[in-house]
């Protein structure tokens, strides 16, 4: 996926801080639905700098999708997974039994993301988005 980014502020590194609106996953087609509510914000995202940009320049940011494809199979997958895993599991058990201890396998599912997501929280997400190339004015 890529976006226009402005660089705020370079960091040692080769880093390059940028802001960039978050994006919906529709891209805000909203002539086409007139479904969107919500309004874009910027965010400051650190990024790779391989164009070598400077503070002031817009530049193409480019972020892996693979990852981002990854961390949505979690957050949606895993609380679902853990529910019909705990469902099948627990067959011996009274249908009421199997679908509470399913339910609350279900919500125990969130713990995995909520971790995975205070564990990146700490960290640089430089390696996520990268810098590809200056656009001239």
């Amino acid at each position: 996926m890529t976006q226009i980014a402005k660089v705020r502020e370079l960091k040692p590194g080769n880093i390059a801080e940028v802001a960039l609106k978050r994006e919906s996953a529709c891209g805000k087609q909203c002539s086409q639905c007139a479904g969107c509510f919500s309004e874009a914000r910027v965010i400051a995202v650190d990024a790779s700098n391989e164009a070598r940009a400077d503070v002031g320049d817009t530049v193409v940011v480019e972020s892996s999708s693979g990852r981002i494809i990854s961390i949505a199979a979690l957050v949606y997958l895993t609380p679902v997974l853990t529910f019909f895993i705990a469902y099948f599991c627990l067959a011996s058990l009274s249908a009421v039994a199997r679908i509470s201890l399913a339910g609350a396998c279900f919500f125990a599912g969130f713990a995995a993301p909520f971790f995975y997501s205070r564990r990146l929280s700490g960290r640089s997400n430089s390696g996520f988005y990268k810098i590809t190339r200056i656009i001239v004015p």
